[in-house]
Order: C-alpha cells, then sequence, then structure tokens
C-alpha cells in the first residue's frame, strides 16, 4: 500500500513527541541539535524512543545507525533513510 513519506519537519514533531512520552520532557526543552546526554537522555531511552519510531514508521534500522543516533538531527536523517524498510 502506497503512503508519503513524511517530511522533516513531521519527523521531528514525531520524534520529540515520542521522547517526550517516554522522558516526561517538554518538548519544547529538546532542540534539535542537542545531544540526548545532555537532556539527560541516556542510551537505553534513546533506544527505546528509536524502537517505537521504528515501529510507528515500519523503518528496519540496523543495530549500529541507532547507536550513533545522537539527537533529534540524527535521527531524522537516519529514519528518512529508512523509511518503510521494514517490510514483510
Amino acid at each position: 500500500m502506497p503512503t508519503t513519506d513524511p517530511s522533516a519537519n513531521q519527523l521531528r514533531s514525531s520524534i520529540k513527541e515520542t521522547i517526550s512520552k517516554v522522558t516526561q520532557l517538554n518538548p519544547a526543552e529538546i532542540h534539535d541539535n542537542v545531544a540526548f546526554d545532555e537532556l539527560g537522555i541516556d542510551s537505553l531511552t534513546a533506544m527505546e524512543v528509536m524502537v517505537q519510531l521504528e515501529y510507528a514508521y515500519q523503518a528496519k534500522i540496523p543495530p549500529e545507525e541507532l547507536a550513533a543516533i545522537r539527537n533529534v538531527d540524527d535521527a531524522i536523517v537516519v529514519l528518512q533513510r529508512h523509511l518503510g524498510s521494514g517490510g514483510s
């Protein structure tokens, strides 16, 4: 079934919303290029956020790329690269 890929702005909003749900941070406090660890987000929490986003966007992101995501900007780039790759 064809879908329209979300824009970077849509992904940004979705990523910040997911981070907010997982961490209770206010989305306005989550800046695109601030490292997750500077926001108090540890690697396990960042992984939880990305797994939720993988599921939401049916993306399959290799573990080495997941581990390299350090901020919202990184997450946008990686998600865009793998949109719809979850497949069957």
